[in-house]
């Protein structure tokens, strides 16, 4: 089994005894209080009992063990060090040093949402009998078995990011998904006038959260008279559409010639065809980071593209002016475009909007191709998830659900102090 341990146990500042200690996350200079640079953070967390280790007094060497869903993505990075920090400010409330020191470790799939290699994670974190398992279940209905497992072993189960069936989680720290998801929709139906056909670009279609924020987007949808969603397309069923597409241009060619392959269609071109397919369509929301630059990037190819093509039809158009012009005096009718080189849309056509704040949505959101971004609390999200999984050990009881949060981001607040300290 191959899976990655980011987060092992973490280092506590050093304290004078080995009495518990209040830990505050505002530091005094001798002028004025400075807080932490992470504190817009935790106090986006709701209760606030979530946003401090205020009261949890664990035993020495309790070990808890946090599950998530990828581990490359600034997000999940930005969630390691929310739970990296807590565990800190766990051992210093304690004062545990050495062998003492609480021991929270973050796993999970290298290879980015692989069902197969959370469960296996999963398995290996049950063999080793932690004190409590916090996941971002991938699959809203898998690890049934290995929870059945958790539960006879006395090991209790806290969920984070996305929910999961399982009628025995005992607490669930994530973003209000479908209230996110409204305001999404909702700033998108301002950017095209509250009028017109969207598109909505959704991760998968069976994960708790991407279940939440589309249930969400149609809410909102559903009080804007004039606008609607010509088509909901999910990343997981790509290839899909890739063999549907590659069969019809198979179709299309002349009898004999070599089909065309999946390999052949890009992601981009799918993209296209729908948008084809939906002439008025004003508008695309993604809800996620990976959908966001799916659309972001093709629109971006095709303003290139539709660039390259005015370029060679200015020098086609001139070329043939010119040899008309020397045979007979009289500058010839430019021809019809042929169909290849019909503009495709771009940003300029489309207004996007988006979830999350990695390196490239935030460069278009500067630039103006992205129009606004539902940003995440992922450091709030994994610090209030190991807060949750310290309360589930002591027994001291927990709320069904934590909300970690969102802020709206555009390209006039983004470079604001309370903004930017929860950019990632």
């Amino acid at each position: 089994m191959k899976w990655k341990q980011i987060v092992g146990v973490l280092c506590a500042a050093a304290v004078i005894s080995g009495c518990s200690q209040h830990v505050s996350n505002t530091k005094y200079t001798g002028e004025k209080a400075e807080q932490s640079a992470y504190q817009d953070n935790l106090n986006a967390i709701s209760p606030q009992a979530y946003s401090n280790v205020d009261g949890l007094e664990l035993e020495p060497g309790t070990y808890i063990s946090i599950i998530g869903k990828e581990t490359d993505t600034a997000y999940w990075k930005a969630v390691a060090k929310g739970v990296e920090q807590a565990v800190t400010d766990l051992n210093e409330h304690l004062g545990y040093t050495g062998n003492d020191k609480i021991k929270v470790t973050y796993n999970a799939p290298e290879a980015g949402e692989d069902i197969d290699e959370q469960v296996n994670i999963l398995d290996e974190e049950l063999s080793r009998y932690p004190d409590v398992i916090a996941i971002a279940s991938i699959d809203a209905d898998e690890g049934t078995v290995q929870f059945d497992q958790a539960t006879e072993n006395g090991i209790p189960i806290v969920a984070f990011d996305s929910g999961n069936d399982y009628q025995g989680i005992v607490s669930t720290c994530k973003t209000d998904n479908q209230e996110a998801a409204r305001t999404g929709a909702s700033k998108l139906c301002d950017e095209i006038g509250d009028a017109g056909q969207i598109l909505v670009l959704a991760k998968n279609s069976h994960s708790a959260s991407a279940k939440e924020r589309l249930s969400g987007i149609e809410e909102e949808i559903a009080q804007h008279d004039q606008v609607e969603i010509a088509e909901v397309l999910y990343y997981d069923q790509i290839q899909d559409m890739k063999k549907s597409m590659a069969a019809e241009r198979t179709l299309e060619l002349p009898e004999g010639s070599p089909e065309i392959t999946v390999d052949k269609i890009t992601d981009g071109e799918v993209l296209n065809e729908y948008l084809a397919q939906h002439p008025d369509v004003k508008g695309i929301l993604g809800t996620n980071s990976d959908v966001t630059e799916w659309a972001l990037e093709t629109l971006q190819a095709n303003a290139v593209e539709n660039k390259a093509q005015e370029k060679k039809s200015e020098v086609k158009n001139s070329k043939t002016v010119q040899d008309a012009q020397e045979e007979a005096g009289v500058p010839e009718e430019p021809k019809e475009e042929d169909q290849e080189n019909v503009q495709k849309r771009t940003t300029d056509d489309i207004a996007l909007v988006g979830f999350d704040a990695e390196k490239k949505e935030l460069e278009a959101l500067k630039s103006g191709e992205i129009k606004g971004l539902v940003v995440q609390n992922p450091f709030g999200m994994g610090y209030a998830t190991v807060v949750a999984a310290a309360r589930t050990v002591l027994e001291l009881g927990n709320e069904a659900k934590v909300d970690t949060g969102y802020i709206w981001v555009t390209k006039e607040n983004m470079d604001s102090d309370s903004i930017k300290n929860m950019l990632y």
